[in-house]
């Protein structure tokens, strides 16, 4: 069942919302439930390969295979998905675009805000084909020696100075026709439907209502979730309603039409014919898998 969701930094809300995901097989730590998943986030993501392949599909491209040592910037706001093989390992660094622009009137606010805008800037694969590129990897490899060898005084200081480190490396080296990049209007009116989605799943949606929410015409909503999603917004919406009910006969002693009504099913018999159909189980049958 297809779902997209906006991850959020469960490190957003510290002093220091630095967050690194210690990977292995399809276990992360810290534990974080949505990596797994197709999802974006409003930070910047650097992902290292440290141990056998990692697939990277993204959103609007063709899935990408990082092998041990390449590693991959993604920006923020980019849908994409992270499927390690049973035997990878990697880290996942993931933090907030203000960590490299010093402070509010620094000259570095514009240089960084204007590279990450960039339109055709979605991701960058870095291996070791170019000095400026083993360079950015020798210093992943140092933020994951930082992660085993904390220091209290000066541990955040070290992360944001080898963050700008990168990130003065790819202001020097990346050239506009190295970039990789989709129309950003699309992603962004796909990103405002998914959300009031995610926000109003229980109740009646109509693709009026995503139309107006995305400022676009219901055929313009069409069409940017054919090109994106290669599925029509209701059937998204039939598929993270099934999401939410699948998690709560798991994780739940709700009864199976109290789990339909919370997740915006009116009809029990309907939802049930409904959840079959896409898991291949009814919903109680599920429940005792």
């Amino acid at each position: 069942m297809k779902q997209i969701i906006n991850s959020k930094n469960i490190k957003a809300n510290t002093k220091f919302p630095y967050l690194v995901l210690k990977v292995k097989g399809s276990t992360a730590f810290p534990h974080n439930p949505g990596f797994l998943v197709m999802h974006w986030h409003n930070d910047l993501q650097l992902i290292l390969v440290d141990k056998d392949t990692v697939t990277i599909n993204l959103l609007g491209y063709q899935a990408i295979k990082l092998q041990q040592n390449q590693a991959i910037f993604i920006n923020k706001d980019i849908a994409h998905q992270v499927l390690p093989s049973d035997q990878a390992s990697y880290h996942s660094f993931i933090f907030p675009d203000y960590f490299l622009k010093f402070y509010l009137t620094s000259p570095a606010q514009n240089l960084i805000s204007n590279f990450l805008s960039a339109t055709n800037l979605d991701y960058l694969v870095f291996d070791n084909q170019s000095n400026w590129q083993n360079k950015i990897l020798s210093i992943l490899k140092e933020l994951e020696q930082l992660e085993n060898n904390k220091s209290e005084a000066t541990y955040s200081y070290e992360v944001l100075t080898q963050l700008c480190r990168i990130f003065l490396l790819l202001q020097k080296n990346i050239q506009p026709s190295h970039m990789k990049g989709l129309d950003k209007t699309n992603y962004k009116r796909i990103r405002i439907c998914l959300t009031y989605i995610h926000s109003h799943y229980q109740e009646k949606i109509s693709l009026a209502n995503l139309a107006q929410e995305a400022h676009v015409s219901k055929s313009e909503c069409l069409r940017c979730f054919h090109s994106l999603l290669n599925m029509t917004p209701y059937n998204y919406l039939l598929d993270f309603r099934l999401n939410k009910a699948a998690d709560l006969l798991k994780n739940s002693d709700m009864t199976v039409s109290a789990i339909a009504h919370k997740v915006g099913f009116n009809q029990v018999s309907h939802f049930g014919v409904l959840f079959k159909k896409k898991t291949g189980f009814s919903p109680l049958k599920y429940r005792h898998l």
